[in-house]
């Protein structure tokens, strides 16, 4: 009878250089937020103490809605890939209205709210993917995932 855990172990292994691909496209969405925002918005005429409370109030939203992200990703698994493409779609769709409409400060704000929340959604969902991947495989599955998401 074959070992059903070596199995197991070998899927997220597999799964692996994906999962790091997916990874650092999400974590590439922080370099236009956290690194070319700030400038941007000051050369839109926005001081830097402007930006810092409006990214600060953004660190904020994300701290109330994650957990109401994550309850709806768990309560809707068969929606996840319609959630995912839909959180991709309003993602890139933010990052052209930020840098090519240039909205004035309201503009901006609702905008990067609606940035925000698709990264959060997007990340949530990714982390359930991985946890789903790995489940199978116990602990070492586990780590090995999250070795390969973290790297």
């Amino acid at each position: 009878m074959p070992d059903t855990t070596a199995l197991a172990v070998r899927g997220p292994a597999q799964a692996g250089p994906r999962v790091a691909v997916v990874a650092g496209l999400l974590a590439s969405a922080g370099v236009p937020l956290y690194i070319h925002l700030p400038r941007f918005a000051s050369e839109l005429g926005l001081s830097l103490g402007v930006i810092g409370l409006m990214l600060l109030g953004l660190r904020v939203m994300d701290f109330v809605q994650d957990p109401l992200l994550g309850w709806l990703a768990q309560r809707l698994p068969e929606r996840r890939p319609q959630l995912a493409a839909a959180a991709l779609l309003v993602l890139g769709a933010g990052f052209c209205a930020i840098y090519t409409l240039q909205p004035g400060l309201i503009g901006l704000v609702l905008v990067l709210v609606a940035v925000f929340t698709a990264y959060s959604l997007g990340t949530i969902l990714f982390y359930a993917q991985c946890a789903a991947i790995a489940d199978p495989g116990g602990d070492a599955a586990h780590y090995r995932i999250a070795g390969w998401r973290e790297a």
